[in-house]
């Protein structure tokens, strides 16, 4: 005996750029995501990193110490340091950056 899946009983999956439709399940907790692949992607998403400063007068340079970094993923955003001069700024953000990107980069390699 075949069942069909009414249309309203379909979703679409809960990534961003992922139009596939997940049926909703009959019992227990309903999937939101088509498959395991979209469900990790959508929680690794891709951090950024951004090194940026408070606003100054037209026409100046920004100096002194007015320099942050913020760590942003997707509409989340959080300010890691602020009140920073240029160099120190740059300098935690590539930190940052090699942590949070290091396992994409890690891939394979000799055992030592």
């Amino acid at each position: 005996m075949k069942t069909t899946i009414a249309e309203e009983d379909l979703l679409t999956c809960a990534r961003p750029g992922c139009t596939n439709t997940v049926p909703r399940a009959k019992m227990g907790r309903r999937r939101i995501f088509c498959s395991n692949d979209c469900c990790r992607a959508a929680h690794n998403g891709h951090f950024h990193v951004e090194v940026g400063h408070e606003p100054v007068p037209e026409g100046e340079r920004p100096t002194g110490r007015i320099f942050f970094v913020r760590l942003s993923r997707g509409k989340h955003l959080v300010v890691v340091s602020s009140e920073l001069s240029k160099p120190s700024a740059d300098h935690l953000a590539r930190q940052i950056e090699e942590l949070i990107c290091s396992h994409r980069r890690a891939k394979g390699g000799a055992v030592e």
